[in-house]
């Protein structure tokens, strides 16, 4: 039977789910032995979700510092792509992929890198940032793309003419063809 929808009741079951979640982790972290075990935790992205969204990637293991692993994919500290973790967990066992077997690399363990203040704060905060830079890549391109068309038609009627560009269109021709090699 479907449950009827009530104001809050979500945010009441994902509070469960995850102190459910905390709980099992703890259990299974007492219950591996830390000088021999590795226990890898991943997180699948929130279903429902349209867009792309960082979730977790946690490494505990023998001769593993805490901090931000180091992916060779991404080239930022504390990111790793979901194709990095099959290759980190067979590293992990001792048992590395041969190169080109995946699109994916194990990330570096050792070379564990310190965030900032509060290096969880920046990720989610990074996630804001790339969520805004996500939803403004269309519109911005669409201008972008109207102006080139309205700048290239400015040109062909001056050539059909045979006349002279203006000096704006000159400049704005010039700045088109610079700004794609800047980005």
């Amino acid at each position: 039977l479907p449950v009827a929808r009530r104001p809050g009741r979500e945010a009441v079951f994902a509070r469960r789910a995850r102190a459910a979640t905390d709980r099992l982790v703890a259990d299974l972290l007492e219950r591996v032995d830390p000088e021999r075990d590795a226990v890898v935790l991943v997180a699948a992205s929130p279903e429902g979700w349209q867009e792309p969204r960082l979730t977790l990637f946690a490494v505990r293991a023998p001769g593993v510092t805490p901090g931000l692993v180091d992916s060779s994919s991404t080239r930022q500290p504390g990111y790793v792509t979901a194709s990095d973790v099959g290759p980190t967990i067979a590293a992990l066992a001792g048992t590395p992929l041969p190169d080109g077997e995946t699109d994916g690399r194990a990330v570096n363990l050792a070379a564990t890198v310190s965030g900032g203040a509060d290096p969880i704060e920046d990720l989610v905060e990074a996630e804001r940032a790339a969520r805004f830079r996500d939803r403004m890549l269309n519109p911005t391109a669409t201008v972008f793309i109207a102006g080139l068309l309205l700048l290239s038609g400015f040109v062909a009627i001056a050539l059909w003419r045979n006349r002279r560009l203006p000096r704006a269109v000159e400049i704005g021709a010039l700045a088109a063809l610079g700004c794609l090699p800047l980005t």
